[in-house]
């Protein structure tokens, strides 16, 4: 997709994502990493979830895996103007919080 099309990035293993809007789905982190790497600029916001699957990396781990890249590599991602987390693990939901915020604070510097 091009620089004109805006999008949701999807990050969910189960739950489809909403049809009323252009997304695209990841199922794991690394897909959905690779794509903000390469392509951050085309979502114009993200909705996560934390849990992805046994024995797969979280969402939680997703934002970790990201916040890491900018502090070790100062890495100048493109990150979306909203994220939302629509996970029903409410101490995944917490942990993704502070991950988001910490993400937004590495990304400011």
């Amino acid at each position: 997709m091009g620089v004109g099309n805006k999008m949701l990035l999807w990050l969910d293993d189960i739950r489809t994502p909403p049809s009323n809007e252009p997304c695209e789905w990841f199922k794991d982190p690394w897909s959905a990493l690779r794509a903000v790497i390469v392509r951050g600029h085309d979502f114009t916001s993200w909705s996560l979830d934390h849990d992805l699957g046994e024995n797969v990396p979280t969402g939680y781990d997703f934002l970790c895996m990201l916040t890491n890249l900018i502090a070790c590599t100062g890495a100048k991602l493109c990150l979306p103007v909203e994220i939302n987390i629509h996970s029903a693990n409410p101490v995944g939901r917490r942990n993704m919080q502070r991950a988001i915020t910490d993400l937004e604070l590495y990304y400011e510097r």
